[in-house]
């Protein structure tokens, strides 16, 4: 949620959507800022890895966060995707197995 907000100059609202399937727990959290290029994708979960935002104003961080939540989500045998157009914004779309038992 953090991503979408400093994504998202200017916008006046991101959206974040919970509801469950049979075996799924589901979260979509979409923006509406300046969304991510198709040359871009392939390494947005790496570590370290920035997009590049010049023509924007400058939107600081490491490039930790979306590799360490993906991790996270994984651990826990989820998945965390996105789908995404420049200037159109972005939706990130994390599923989690739904548990039997809370340990």
């Amino acid at each position: 949620m953090g991503n979408a907000v400093k994504y998202s100059p200017g916008a006046d609202r991101i959206d974040v959507t919970l509801w469950e399937e049979e075996e799924w727990l589901c979260l979509d959290v979409r923006d509406y800022g300046i969304g991510i290029a198709e040359q871009e994708k392939d390494m947005l979960f790496n570590k370290f890895y920035r997009v590049d935002n010049s023509d924007h104003r400058q939107i600081g961080g490491t490039g930790i966060g979306l590799y360490i939540s993906r991790k996270i989500v994984e651990d826990h045998k989820g998945t965390l995707t996105f789908i995404s157009a420049p200037d159109k914004g972005s939706t990130f779309k994390v599923r989690l197995p739904k548990q039997d038992v809370l340990v």
